[in-house]
């Protein structure tokens, strides 16, 4: 009777081991993203220092376009879409909406550190007291490059006259990679290598049961 129990336990014990127990990677997220906005890389620029560059976050990190704008537009946003970034800050202008601003240093850099990821529209917010300034445009935190999630990225706007900037992407913004600071989820997950080797050892163990259990009955007859 006691071996019975033993045997039975031992295969209550193996089931359990065998069954797949799902783990899920962590897609919590701590990342913050930076943008480093410079307005010296373009050699029409009549101002360096002292560029009021205003960032607002506009759309989710899926790119989904947040609903607060839902005057603007809805859906998805594509980054690329110069006329969309116009409309957001004609928008964001007209309504008063805050901003997150900053002045370009002395060498015509501004950086915005901490951004939640997502998409923003940066633009300069004296465009209209400006002689020189550069189209409204739209930076998307993380940016893929060959499949790499880059949080930190360059934004170098072209820059041109106030009358030039009607949103025909005359003045094209380019984008580039600063430095890799991304972040790449840990990868956990069941095992599956584990799930075969268990079941043979359960079976292993319910044979080996067996065979204890045939000798005492024989041993019993015996008796």
């Amino acid at each position: 009777m006691k071996s019975k129990v033993i045997i039975a336990l031992i295969i209550v014990f193996n089931f359990i081991l065998s069954v797949p127990s799902n783990v899920y990677a962590d897609t919590s997220s701590d990342s913050k993203g930076q943008i480093t906005v410079d307005v010296s890389s373009d050699s029409d620029t009549l101002v360096k220092e002292g560029v009021k560059v205003g960032v607002v976050y506009v759309a989710k990190a899926d790119g989904e376009l947040l609903n607060v704008f839902g005057d603007v537009g809805s859906g998805m946003v594509d980054v690329t879409n110069s006329e969309l970034a116009v409309k957001l800050y004609t928008y964001i202008k007209e309504t008063g909406y805050d901003v997150n601003i900053k002045e370009t240093d002395p060498f015509g850099k501004a950086e915005f550190d901490g951004l939640e990821l997502g998409v923003y529209l940066v633009f300069d917010t004296e465009a209209d007291l400006r002689e020189k300034t550069f189209n409204p445009f739209l930076v998307s935190i993380p940016e893929k490059i060959n499949g790499e999630e880059i949080l930190s990225v360059k934004a170098s706007p072209k820059i041109a006259r106030p009358s030039e900037t009607d949103g025909t992407n005359k003045t094209s913004t380019k984008v580039t990679v600063k430095t890799n600071t991304s972040k790449k989820l840990i990868q956990t997950g069941q095992l599956k290598w584990i799930i075969p080797v268990l079941a043979i050892t359960g079976l292993t163990c319910i044979l080996v049961g067996c065979l204890i259990g045939g000798t005492e009955r024989k041993r019993k007859d015996a008796d």
